[in-house]
């Protein structure tokens, strides 16, 4: 239902009989099941949506920052920003590093290594 293998059915359909009916079911419990296992974020995100397709795909074209400017531009200035703190292990800091580094790979302003090693060195 939610990648649209099962498209729509027409309501008056009568070599299909029932299957409107079916589809609607299904359509139905597909949204419920997205709904109840949601957080509240994603839940306000999909508040009054029925379509379960639209209902899957809404939250990671609205919470992936890497997608937007703005986004890839918060995950760079975390990054810059990004040492590593007394109080903490030097693995949360590492890790910190690696997270932005992914969360930017697949976009055209990934991080490349040397950009990473030198907010390492700098950081130091």
């Amino acid at each position: 239902m939610v990648i649209e293998d099962d498209p729509e059915p027409q309501p008056i359909d009568f070599d299909q009989d029932g299957n409107y009916d079916e589809w609607m079911a299904k359509e139905a419990e597909a949204s419920s099941m997205i709904r109840l296992s949601s957080s509240t974020e994603v839940r306000h995100l999909v508040k009054g949506m029925r379509n379960c397709h639209a209902m899957w795909n809404t939250p990671q074209t609205n919470l992936d920052t890497a997608r937007s400017y703005i986004g890839r531009q918060d995950i760079l200035r975390q990054l810059h920003a990004c040492r590593p703190k007394e109080d903490k292990p030097i693995k949360a800091y590492f890790t910190k590093l690696s997270n932005c580094h992914i969360e930017l790979d697949h976009t055209d302003h990934a991080i490349i290594d040397q950009d990473s090693c030198t907010q390492l060195l700098t950081s130091l």
